[in-house]
C-alpha cells in the first residue's frame, strides 16, 4: 500500500507538470536595458530606482503611464485578445507609492485596447488605488479611459497605503468562464507575486475580452512616485498531443495499480 501510495504521488506530479503554467513575461527592472521598450505617456518620466521601476508623476492633477505592447514583447502562447487565449492568465507583480502634494493613485494596466489608456475612447482592465477615499483600491473595467467611465468588479475598501508599505499582487483572468479574481500580500517588504494566495474577491465579466487589447501599462496619476518590480505574466497553455496521450497513460497506469492493489 505503501507503494501504491508513492506512485500516486509520482503521477500527480507529472500530471501537475502537464499542466504548468507557461511564462510570457518577466521584468525585474534591474537596469535602464529594462524600460527601453516601454512608451511613455504623460507628463512625467519613467527611471529605474533600486532596482525597480520608478515612474514619476510630475504634475499635481496629471498622470504618467509606462506602456508596453504584447504583440511584440509577450511569448506565445498569449493572445492579445483575452478570451481567444487557451487557460487562464496571471498577471503579478510587486507595487507601492509616494505621494505627491495630493495622494497620488497607482494603476496597472493589465489590458487596454489603446496605447494611451487615458485617452476617452480606451477601454479595458485595469487594478488601481491610492488616489481614493482611505486606502481603497481595486480591479476595474474601464470604458471611457482611466479617468472616465468605470465598473468596479473588485472593491478593496482597505488596501494599500503609501510608503512604507508594500503590496504583492496577483490577479487572475480565466477564458474558460470570465472570471477574475484579485489576490493580495501587504506589508512592508515585497514577496514573490505569483505565490501570493490570500483572494480578496472575484467578479465574471467578458464584456472587452473579446476585444483585442494589446497594451498592458504601469504608472500613476496626481503628483508623486509609483514603484513596481517583479512583474509576471503567465498562462497555461493548451495541452499538447503528447501531454495529453502522456496524461492519459498516466490515468491508465494508475487505474492499473489501484486494481492490482484491490486484488492482493
Amino acid at each position: 500500500m505503501k507503494q501504491l501510495r508513492q506512485l500516486q504521488g509520482v503521477l500527480l506530479l507529472l500530471l501537475a507538470h502537464n499542466v504548468r503554467a507557461a511564462s510570457v513575461y518577466y521584468n525585474s527592472f534591474d537596469t535602464a536595458a529594462d524600460v527601453a521598450d516601454f512608451t511613455t505617456i504623460g507628463a512625467g518620466a519613467i527611471s529605474i530606482d533600486n532596482q525597480q521601476l520608478r515612474v514619476t508623476v510630475a504634475s499635481s492633477f496629471g498622470s504618467t503611464m509606462s506602456m508596453l505592447d504584447t504583440r511584440t514583447h509577450f511569448a506565445a502562447p498569449y493572445v492579445s485578445t483575452l478570451a481567444q487565449n487557451s487557460g487562464p492568465i496571471t498577471w503579478a507583480f510587486n507595487v507601492s507609492n509616494e505621494n505627491g502634494a495630493f495622494n497620488n493613485g497607482f494603476r496597472f494596466v493589465l489590458a487596454s485596447d489603446q496605447l494611451d489608456s487615458f485617452s476617452t475612447g480606451a477601454r479595458g482592465y485595469y487594478f488601481g488605488g491610492g488616489d481614493m477615499l482611505g486606502n481603497r483600491m481595486g480591479l476595474w473595467r474601464f470604458d471611457s479611459g482611466l479617468a472616465g467611465g468605470q465598473e468596479d468588479l473588485v472593491d478593496v475598501m482597505n488596501g494599500l497605503g503609501p510608503f512604507p508599505e508594500a503590496a504583492s499582487m496577483k490577479i487572475t483572468y480565466d477564458p474558460g468562464n470570465n472570471q477574475w479574481a484579485l489576490f493580495a500580500l501587504i506589508g512592508e517588504a515585497y514577496s514573490d507575486p505569483l505565490a501570493v494566495t490570500s483572494l480578496l474577491g472575484a467578479a465574471i465579466d467578458g464584456r472587452y475580452t473579446t476585444l483585442e487589447t494589446p497594451y498592458v501599462g504601469l504608472g500613476g496619476l496626481n503628483s508623486g512616485n509609483d514603484f513596481f518590480d517583479n512583474v509576471a505574466v503567465t498562462i497555461v497553455p493548451e495541452p499538447t498531443a503528447a501531454a495529453l496521450l502522456a496524461t492519459g497513460m498516466l490515468v491508465l497506469l494508475l487505474r492499473w495499480a489501484l486494481v492490482q492493489c484491490a486484488r492482493s
